[in-house]
C-alpha cells in the first residue's frame, strides 16, 4: 500500500492506492463514471456494497449526486485503479449520518475500483455525439456565446494520426466557413478561457457520411480533437440593446444571411436569419413600420431556404409566420401551398392556391396548381368510390343471411303448445320488480316462474336493485336451457357471485361468451376502426414502394398503443418497437371513409426522425398521448427504438406538445440526463392544467421500467424525478397468461389519472398503479409538485395512500377519469374494462366490470376520454401475441373502440346515484 494522499488538502479525504491504474487520464467534472465500491465504518462494519448487488455504480462527477468524498476520490482515479479513501464526517454524511446504517459524525472508508467512464455529453440533443474530457481545467467561469469571436488551437486525430493542427480565429456560428466541424464549435460554447479539452466526436457532428478525403477520414468515422480556448470576446446580446440598436443588428444579420443564400449555403443563411429574428424580438413587429417589413422579409427568406433544403414542414411554419404579419402575402401563400401539395395535403394546398388566384387573378402559376389539385382530388374520390362501391351491398347480403339462419332456428311459438301466447291469467298477474324495471319483458306464471325469480333476485341483490340487463326471451323459448337453469337454481347457483358465473347462465343472460359482471349483456363498446394489418398513407405510391423495398416500411411490425380523440380527429401512437415503422404518431380524420383507414403521420412526415442518424428535435418513438383543456396534444417520446429486438436509447426522453388549432409544435422538453436512469422507459403521460391557465401547470410522466414519475413544471421549464415504493411492481402479480401465452412482466408505475377539478383552488389527486400489481394508490398533486422536497430528499412517504385491491388477476394497464369522478380501468387479465366511483370505498363490492370480451377487449392498452368528455376510447392491440406469438393477419388484430360514458355507468355501482356498497370484501 502506498502512502496516503491528501485529496482535500485538510486531511478530510485521504487516499491509499491498492492497485495502479492505466495511463494518465482521470475523469473530470461532467463525466459519468462506472465503478464498484464497498463502504465500511472504521470498525470494519460493512453498510453498503455494489459488489453484493453485482451491479456497477454510475454517477456524474461534479453534479452533487454523491457525497463530497466520492467526487474528490473518484476524480483522482485512473482506469483499472483500486484504492481506499477515508473520509471525515464533513465529507460524508455529517452530523446527521444516514440512519439506520450510518451513525452521526461517522468517519467512513470506501474501497473503490474504477471500471471506466464516459465523457460529458455536450451534444444539444443528448445523444452522446460529443464527449468532453477536460485535460487542463480553467479557473475562469465565463463561456463564449453564439456569435462570439474566439481564438483557439485545435488538433484533430483519426486512429491516433494527426490530420490537422492549427490556430484559428472565427465567430461561433460560422465555423463551417473556416473548416471547423460542428462538434468542435458546439464544444467551444461550453469551454472556459484557458481550458483544454479532449473531444470524442461522432460522425453526425464531424464529417458525416461523406468523410474528409483531404484529411483521409473515411465516411461515418468518429474523430478526436484536442481544443484549447485561448481567448474570446462575447457577441453583443439582444437584451442589452434598445429598440433602434436591435433593429440595426437585425438588419446586419439579415444581410449576412442573404449573402450566404446567394452562395447556396442555405443552412448558414438560416442561422443568420434566426439571429435577425432574435434581435427583432425587442421591436414591435405587430404595427406597420420598418421592423414589421424586415420581419416579414426574413420569414419569406427562411421559407425559401427550407424549400431549397426540402424541409417542407419548416416551409409551412415560416409561411404561417409571414401570413400572421401579412395575410395577403402572395409568396407565403404560394410557397405554403406548394409544401401542402408535396406532403399530400391537397385540400389545404387548394385553399392556398385559390387565395392566390383571388388576390392575383392573372397568376398563371396558381391557376396551374389549382388544376393539379382538383385533378388529384377527383382521382382520389374515384379510387375511394371504386374501393367501397360494393361495401354496403355486401353488408346487406351478410345481414340478410344471418336473419334467414336465425329464422330457421327460431321456435314456432304459434304451434308450440308449451310456449304459446300468454293466457289471460298470465297477463293479469301483479307486476314483479323485474317487470317494472323491464316493461318489455313479460314474466310467465308457470313451472319456471321460481327459476326466473331466483335469477332476478340475485341480479337485484348484486346490483342494488338496478337491473342493467334484460333477461332475453330466449330463456322462455329454449326448453333445454330452461331445464339447465332449473338444475343450477336448485343447486344454489346464486349463493355467491362466483357460483352465479356458471357457463349456462352466462350464455343465456349475455347471448355470447362474456362472463356476467356489471352492465354486461349490452355491448357498451362499439368498434370504430379495426385492422388485420396497419398501413400508412404515403403521399405517392412510388414513395411507398421505395420504403417497402428498403425495409424502412414493414407493415407487419406496426401495432397501435396510445390514443387521444377530439370531435373530428383520432390520434394514435405506434412506437418503434421494431424496424420498419416510418412514424410513431398519426391521425385519422373523422368521419372516416373506411373502417380500416391508412394512418396519416402527425403533424406531418417531416416531424418524424429516421432511426438511422436520428434528429432528436423530431419525434422518434411516441408511446402515449393526451389532450389538455387548452387544446394541446401532449406526447411522451421515449427516445427508444427496437425495444423488442435490440433496444437502443437514441435520444433523450422528451415531452412534445402541439397546438391542435394550428398543428404547430409549441413545446419540446428533453429530460435532463440525471433524471433518466439506465433502463428507463417512459410510457405514460398526464397533464395537469387548470382553469384555462395554459402557461401554467404540470406534466406527470411514468417511468415503467425504473419505477419513477418525472414531474415537469410548464411555467418554469424544469423537471424533477419522484420515487416511491408504491411505484414498484408486485412480484406476485408479474405472471401473465393471455390466449395460451405465459409471460412475466415486472412493469412498475403505469396507469394514472387525475381527479376532476371541482373548485378553482382545489388540490387534485393522482390515482395510479403499477401494471404488475392488483393495488390502486393515490397521492395529492401538491406533493408531486413540491420540487424542493424531492430534490432535498425530504421524507414524503406518508403522503402516498394505498386505496385497495382489484382482486386476483386485477392487473391493469391504463385508466381514464370521467368528469363525474368515475375511474375506468383496462383490466387486461380479465379481458375487459371496469369502473369505480372515486367517492366510494375502493373494494371489490364497488368495482364493476362494464364489459368483458376476449376478442373485442382482449388486451386493452390505453383508455382516454375525448375532449368533449362524453366518450371513452380504447385501444385493443393483442400485444402479447404481437410480441411473443404470431398474429394471424387474416383476422382482426387491432381495434379502436368507443363507448358513451353515461351509458357505461348508468344503473351500475359506479353510477353516482347508486349508494356505495360498504360490505366487507370476502
Amino acid at each position: 500500500m502506498t502512502s496516503e494522499i491528501d485529496l482535500s488538502g485538510d486531511g478530510g479525504v485521504l487516499k491509499n492506492i491498492l492497485k495502479e491504474g492505466e495511463g494518465l487520464e482521470t475523469p473530470c467534472d461532467g463525466c459519468t463514471v462506472s465503478l464498484h465500491y464497498t463502504g465500511t465504518l472504521v470498525d470494519g462494519t460493512k453498510f453498503d456494497s455494489s459488489l453484493d448487488r453485482n451491479e456497477p455504480f454510475e454517477f456524474g462527477i461534479g453534479k452533487g449526486q454523491v457525497i463530497k468524498a466520492f467526487d474528490l476520490g473518484v476524480s483522482s482515479m485512473r482506469k483499472g485503479e483500486k484504492c481506499v479513501i477515508t473520509c471525515a464526517p464533513n465529507y460524508a454524511y455529517g452530523v446527521t449520518g444516514s440512519p439506520p446504517t450510518i451513525p452521526p459524525n461517522a468517519t467512513l472508508k470506501f474501497e473503490l475500483e474504477m471500471l471506466g467512464w464516459k465523457g460529458q455529453d455536450l451534444s444539444k440533443n443528448g445523444d452522446g455525439g460529443i464527449e468532453r474530457f477536460i485535460v487542463v481545467k480553467s479557473d475562469k467561469k465565463k463561456t463564449p456565446n453564439d456569435g462570439a469571436f474566439v481564438k483557439c488551437h485545435i488538433i484533430g486525430r483519426f486512429e491516433d494520426k494527426i490530420f490537422e493542427d492549427r490556430d484559428i480565429e472565427f465567430n461561433i456560428g460560422e465555423g463551417e466557413e473556416f473548416g471547423v466541424i460542428d462538434g468542435v464549435e458546439t464544444a467551444l460554447e461550453k469551454m472556459c478561457q484557458g481550458e483544454t479539452s479532449r473531444l470524442i466526436i461522432k460522425p453526425k457532428y464531424a464529417f458525416g457520411s461523406d468523410g474528409n478525403e483531404q484529411f483521409k477520414v473515411p465516411p461515418n468515422s468518429t474523430v478526436e480533437y484536442t481544443v484549447t480556448l485561448n481567448d474570446f470576446e462575447k457577441a453583443v446580446e439582444s437584451w442589452k440593446l434598445d429598440k433602434d440598436e436591435s433593429l440595426e443588428q437585425a438588419k446586419l444579420f439579415k444581410e449576412k444571411g442573404t449573402n450566404y443564400f446567394k452562395q447556396d449555403k442555405f443552412k448558414m443563411a438560416l442561422k443568420f436569419y434566426e439571429k435577425s429574428h432574435s434581435f427583432l424580438s425587442n421591436c414591435d413587429t405587430s404595427v406597420d413600420g420598418e421592423a414589421k417589413t424586415l420581419s416579414l422579409s426574413v420569414y419569406l427568406n427562411k421559407s425559401l431556404c427550407h424549400q431549397k433544403l426540402n424541409d417542407l414542414d419548416e416551409v409551412r411554419h415560416a409561411c404561417d409566420e409571414a401570413l400572421n404579419l401579412d395575410s395577403k402575402n402572395i409568396k407565403a401563400l404560394y410557397r405554403r401551398g406548394q409544401a401542402h401539395l408535396t406532403l399530400g395535403e391537397v385540400e389545404k394546398a387548394l385553399f392556398d392556391f385559390d387565395r392566390v388566384h383571388e388576390l392575383e387573378p392573372e397568376n398563371k402559376a396558381a391557376i396551374n396548381q389549382i388544376t393539379i389539385c382538383k385533378q388529384r382530388i377527383k382521382k382520389y374520390h374515384e379510387e375511394e368510390k371504386a374501393r367501397y362501391k360494393n361495401m354496403f351491398s355486401r353488408f346487406a347480403a351478410v345481414d340478410g343471411t344471418k336473419e334467414r339462419i336465425q329464422a330457421l332456428h327460431a321456435p314456432d311459438v304459434m304451434s308450440n303448445t308449451k310456449f304459446g301466447e300468454w293466457r289471460a291469467e298470465e297477463r293479469d298477474h301483479p307486476a314483479t320488480t323485474f317487470e317494472k324495471e323491464n316493461p318489455d319483458i313479460l314474466m310467465c306464471q308457470n313451472e319456471f316462474t321460481e327459476v326466473l325469480k331466483n335469477i332476478s333476485n340475485v341480479w337485484e341483490n348484486r346490483f342494488i336493485g338496478s337491473t342493467t340487463v334484460k333477461l332475453k326471451n330466449l330463456i322462455l323459448n329454449n326448453s333445454e336451457m330452461v331445464q339447465q337453469l332449473k338444475t343450477e337454481s336448485s343447486s344454489g347457483f346464486a349463493s355467491t357471485w362466483g357460483q352465479f358465473n356458471s357457463p349456462g347462465i352466462n350464455q343465456v343472460l349475455n347471448g355470447g361468451n362474456r362472463s356476467i359482471s356489471g352492465g354486461l349483456g349490452t355491448n357498451i363498446f362499439e368498434t370504430m376502426f379495426q385492422w388485420n394489418i396497419m398501413e400508412f398513407a404515403y403521399p405517392t405510391e412510388r414513395l411507398r414502394s421505395q420504403a417497402l423495398s428498403s425495409r424502412q416500411y414493414i407493415p407487419r411490425n406496426i401495432a397501435p398503443l396510445g390514443i387521444a380523440a377530439t370531435h373530428n380527429r383520432v390520434f394514435i401512437s405506434t412506437p418503434r418497437w421494431n424496424d420498419g415503422i416510418p412514424a410513431s404518431l398519426s391521425k385519422i380524420d373523422l368521419p372516416a371513409y373506411s373502417q380500416s383507414p391508412a394512418l396519416q403521420p402527425y403533424p406531418s412526415w417531416n416531424h418524424h426522425s429516421p432511426t438511422t442518424n436520428p434528429d432528436c428535435s423530431k419525434l422518434l418513438s411516441v408511446y402515449r398521448l393526451t389532450i389538455d383543456e387548452c387544446g394541446r396534444l401532449f406526447v411522451i417520446d421515449s427516445g427508444i427504438v427496437n425495444a423488442l429486438t435490440n433496444l437502443q436509447q437514441l435520444c433523450p426522453p422528451k415531452i412534445v406538445a402541439f397546438d391542435l388549432a394550428t398543428d404547430q409544435q409549441v413545446l419540446l422538453y428533453e429530460f435532463p440526463p440525471d433524471q433518466v436512469l439506465q433502463g428507463s422507459l417512459h410510457t405514460n403521460i398526464v397533464v395537469d392544467v387548470r382553469n384555462g391557465q395554459c402557461n401554467r401547470g404540470f406534466v406527470y410522466v411514468m417511468d415503467v421500467w425504473r419505477n419513477g414519475i418525472v414531474v415537469y413544471d410548464i411555467q418554469q421549464g424544469t423537471s424533477w424525478r419522484t420515487m416511491h415504493h408504491f411505484y414498484n411492481s408486485d412480484p406476485f402479480s408479474s405472471d401473465y397468461n393471455y390466449k395460451g401465452i405465459n409471460f412475466q412482466w415486472t412493469d412498475g408505475v403505469f396507469g394514472a389519472s387525475l381527479s376532476p377539478l371541482n373548485k378553482p383552488d382545489e388540490d387534485r389527486i393522482l390515482y395510479f398503479h403499477p401494471m404488475s400489481s392488483n393495488y390502486e394508490f393515490a397521492v395529492r398533486t401538491s406533493v408531486l409538485q413540491n420540487q424542493t422536497a424531492w430534490t432535498t430528499r425530504t421524507a414524503l412517504s406518508q403522503a402516498f395512500i394505498p386505496l385497495g385491491m382489484r382482486g386476483q388477476n386485477g392487473q391493469s394497464s391504463t385508466t381514464a377519469m370521467a368528469p363525474t369522478g368515475v375511474l375506468f380501468a383496462a383490466q387486461i387479465q380479465l379481458e375487459g374494462v371496469s369502473c369505480w366511483d372515486t367517492r366510494k370505498p375502493y373494494n371489490l363490492n364497488n368495482i364493476q366490470m362494464i364489459q368483458r370480451d376476449s376478442d373485442l377487449l382482449g388486451f386493452v392498452n390505453d383508455l382516454k376520454l375525448d375532449t368533449d368528455r362524453e366518450s371513452i376510447w380504447a385501444v385493443s392491440n393483442n400485444l402479447p401475441t404481437f410480441i411473443y406469438g404470431n398474429l394471424d393477419y387474416s383476422q382482426i388484430n387491432f381495434r379502436l373502440l368507443r363507448a358513451n360514458v353515461l351509458q357505461a355507468i348508468t344503473n351500475t355501482i359506479c353510477d353516482p346515484q347508486v349508494n356505495a356498497n360498504l360490505a366487507p370484501v370476502i
